[in-house]
């Protein structure tokens, strides 16, 4: 496994469960996770690892995980742990495809790894506790530091060419409505 990915996913089990000491959490009461609980120390949730045993991305998991009831989830993953790791690999790569900047990846790994970019752009996702979490746990770590700043000036390059592209096409004139009459059309264009 890459050293980034040891990296992130180290720091994704310490936020979650002390680093694989607590791998039960508590039920969810709201939302599509409502009555179910993440399991293991990643936090994997059934829902998303049904979806992932189902995807490109889950390529390398057992089809059979996309239709068992949670319960029956958690039972497998509590006695095989490198199915866990193999879970959090695929989440991963798939949050990967989405964002390069780990902070938006942390933030994915908790409030959703379907989000667009377009759909980050519009979240203030470095002031999500989750995140201000991951970024403590990474501290002062230099290879995390290198991706800030380019993850940022693509940040920044990204929302200034929607806001450039809002502005020209608030000025653009709205195009003519086409006559129906053809007669009408030809006395305006002699005019």
């Amino acid at each position: 496994m890459d050293k980034k990915v040891q990296k992130f996913l180290r720091t994704i089990a310490q936020i979650e469960s002390s680093g694989g000491k607590n791998v039960e959490h508590k039920q969810i009461d709201e939302g599509i996770h409502a009555g179910s609980s993440a399991y293991g120390k990643y936090g994997l949730m059934p829902n998303t690892i049904r979806e992932l045993s189902n995807s490109e991305y889950g390529k390398t998991l057992p089809k059979e995980l996309s239709k068992m009831e949670d319960g029956k989830i958690k039972e497998i993953l509590k006695s095989n742990p490198q199915l866990e790791e193999a879970i959090a690999q695929s989440l991963y790569k798939k949050i990967q495809d989405r964002s390069t900047d780990p902070r938006d990846q942390a933030y994915m790994w908790n409030a959703g790894h379907n989000l667009t970019q377009d759909q980050l752009l519009n979240r203030d996702v470095e002031n999500y506790p989750y995140v201000e979490k991951f970024v403590k746990e990474q501290g002062d770590d230099p290879d995390f530091q290198k991706q800030i700043p380019l993850a940022d000036a693509v940040k920044d390059s990204s929302r200034e060419f929607k806001f450039m592209q809002a502005l020209f096409n608030s000025q653009r004139e709205e195009p003519e409505i086409p006559f129906e009459d053809e007669e009408e059309l030809k006395k305006l264009a002699k005019q």
